[in-house]
């Protein structure tokens, strides 16, 4: 009777897990077809939380960025207790104090920077502005010349393809913008007020970053609580070799591009601040930013940086064009490896496929965060394929598979091409 009953409770298990298993897939295949079905009000869905999300998402971003100076500030403020002998100061109130801190810190700078930036960058707007009309009639001028000492067909459609603009800026002004001053106003306005949730979103994700900073090793607890209580052990502890070094890559890529965009940013002021060239702040602060964007930065800096000066002087511009060259030499060979070192482990032409699709799905925030996300896939991608390789007992390194003809079934033997056949042979002898 007993074994009877164990059996049918064996079978039962079989059965029901089975059944179980059939029930998931029809349940995956209905909520498949639905997303396809409804992809369009999905979209709108997230884009919906997103956007009340933001403050949440901007606080995380905050603290991301501020963590590794918490931790510095924790460990230094540990350190100073116990050599004092404080024993009622708690490590969590440390941690709330290399917090505040460390936030202080950051707001002072960025006001410190924006004070001393903003009144020269706006100078240097309203001196092109102000300069634009001179400059449009030096390119007339030069079209002009240009028309009168020769009669290519290039000159005649670019001297007609100014006139059409021309005309159509003039008509723009007198018909839309005059015309249409009241949705101008209510454009400003919109503009202004989401200026203004920006800024609110910036102020909540300020505080929200405070208390993930505080309770950071709750979060990471309660984090590890619920992997292990979904997960089996050595599943669980994969997951959490994986988001460590997802950690290691984006901290390392982040931070150190981030140092390496500010020692560029101020090293084009000082060159430029020696060679006397227009435009100083304003150039300065365009070739800084974009070179946060790995690899098209630079010259997506350099390009509009280039013009705006040549329209000044053009001997300052080839000037300015030899020294960016030079510039970004020093950053992409000496400053950029020995700040980023190998954080992303990506090759120059995986770099540039990241960049790509990023910028293609999220614009530039993808092209910032496309590089980073990519090597972690390509991270994961490689684990696979060398378990895979280990457990079949092939060799992991990519050499070994270059010059491969086949590889013998059963045996595991690597069967070369001929040339390298006789290389390994005439090797050996020697």
């Amino acid at each position: 009777m007993i074994e009877d009953y164990k059996k049918k409770k064996e079978e039962w298990k079989k059965y029901s897990a089975k059944a179980l298993l059939v029930f998931f897939v029809i349940a995956a295949a209905i909520l498949f077809s639905f997303a396809i079905f409804n992809i369009k009000e999905i979209i709108h869905f997230f884009k919906i939380l997103l956007y009340v999300l933001q403050p949440v998402l901007i606080g995380i971003v905050i603290a991301y960025l501020l963590n590794p100076i918490v931790n510095f500030m924790e460990r230094q403020g540990t350190a100073a207790v116990w050599k004092l002998k404080w024993k009622k100061i708690t490590q969590n109130q440390i941690r709330m104090v290399s917090v505040g801190v460390t936030e202080i810190l950051a707001i002072v700078i960025i006001l410190g920077i924006g004070s001393v930036l903003m009144p020269e960058l706006a100078n240097s707007l309203g001196t092109f502005i102000r300069a634009l009309p001179g400059y449009i009639n030096q390119i007339a001028e030069l079209l002009e010349k240009l028309t009168k000492n020769s009669d290519s067909q290039w000159v005649a459609f670019a001297e007609n393809l100014l006139n059409d603009g021309s005309r159509e800026i003039s008509s723009w002004i007198n018909a839309g913008v005059l015309q249409n001053l009241e949705n101008f106003l209510s454009y400003f306005t919109t503009g202004v007020i989401g200026i203004a949730k920006m800024l609110l979103n910036i102020m909540i994700g300020v505080i929200i970053s405070m208390y993930l900073l505080v309770s950071k090793q709750k979060f990471v607890g309660q984090g590890k609580k619920v992997l292990y209580a979904l997960f089996y052990e050595r599943q669980a502890n994969n997951i959490l070799e994986v988001v460590r070094k997802s950690h290691s890559i984006f901290s390392g890529f982040i931070s150190g591009k981030l140092i390496d965009s500010l020692i560029i940013g101020v090293l084009c002021f000082v060159g430029m601040t020696i060679m006397k060239m227009p435009y100083i702040p304003l150039v300065s602060v365009i070739v800084g930013v974009t070179n946060v964007i790995p690899f098209f930065g630079p010259y997506l800096g350099a390009i509009p940086s280039i013009l705006l000066i040549l329209l000044v002087s053009p001997g300052k511009g080839i000037m300015f064009l030899i020294f960016i060259i030079i510039l970004q030499q020093l950053d992409g060979n000496i400053i950029g490896p020995k700040i980023l070192g190998s954080s992303t482990g990506l090759s120059a032409f995986w770099v540039i496929f990241a960049i790509l699709i990023g910028s293609g799905l999220f614009g530039i925030i993808g092209m910032i965060a496309g590089v980073p996300v990519f090597a972690v896939l390509y991270y994961l991608v490689k684990t696979w394929l060398e378990y895979s390789l280990r457990k079949k007992k092939l060799p992991t390194e990519t050499q070994e598979y270059e010059k491969l003809d086949y590889i013998e079934p059963e045996k595991h033997m690597l069967i070369y091409q001929k040339e390298e056949q006789k290389e390994k042979k005439q090797l050996h002898k020697e």
